[in-house]
């Protein structure tokens, strides 16, 4: 169990017992490494578990492993769509065989989670921007909020996505063409948003998702 690992699951116990985004429980050091140099997304989630389930860490690890290897078949369902079955299978292959996955799907760690849901959300991405419906870019906006609280730095990459469908959708001319953008990048906001009110009331102002103990800071 390397040390983020119970890091993270010392918080979700913080959560899930007091309420507070802190380390608590067995193990936790003298003088803990501040519970704000760790993303707030794996702790909320495994803490959400503890509360439904108990003080059950295997039970978290199996949910986590569960969730990571989910992105092997969503793997194959992108290059499927970008470049038919054998590109599919050559990516799912690469990522079920990806050793840094292998070894952090039995802990408490972001990156196979993570990893999932962009794939996720970039596969709901192709579907919105086939679709003529604005209520489409709702979902992969939704997923992209959840990734950017387990990995704070896609609240950037988040931007990025819709300043590059607006780009793509630009020559049509009018508002049209900012709306898909607008309600992708505004999904994503409705999901950190609970977490940046807390930021706000913790911290006195505006931290919409922190890391690194102020280290990097992403506003």
């Amino acid at each position: 169990n390397l040390p983020d690992s119970a890091a993270y699951e010392r918080i979700a116990r913080g959560i899930e017992q007091r309420g507070e985004f802190e380390q608590v429980g067995p193990g936790t050091p003298a003088r803990p490494q501040a519970a704000s140099n760790y993303s707030p997304g794996l702790p909320l989630l495994v803490g959400g578990v503890f509360a439904v389930a108990g003080d059950d860490v295997r039970l978290a690890r199996i949910l986590l492993a569960l969730i990571g290897a989910a992105a092997i078949p969503l793997t194959y369902l992108l290059g499927l769509r970008i470049g038919g079955t054998a590109a599919g299978l050559a990516g799912a292959a690469v990522l079920a065989f990806y050793p840094t996955l292998i070894a952090d799907a039995g802990m408490l760690l972001t990156e196979p989670l993570a990893g999932t849901l962009v794939v996720g959300a970039v596969l709901l991405l192709l579907r919105a921007k086939e679709s003529d419906r604005l209520t489409a870019w709702v979902p992969p906006g939704l997923v992209l909020g959840m990734t950017a609280m387990v990995r704070p730095e896609y609240l950037a990459i988040t931007a990025l996505l819709a300043l590059a469908m607006w780009l793509a959708s630009a020559r049509r001319g009018g508002l049209r063409p900012l709306l898909p953008a607008a309600v992708l990048m505004i999904s994503a906001l409705v999901v950190i948003a609970p977490w940046t009110a807390r930021n706000y009331a913790e911290m006195g102002r505006l931290v919409p998702i922190s890391t690194g103990g102020g280290q990097t800071v992403f506003s």
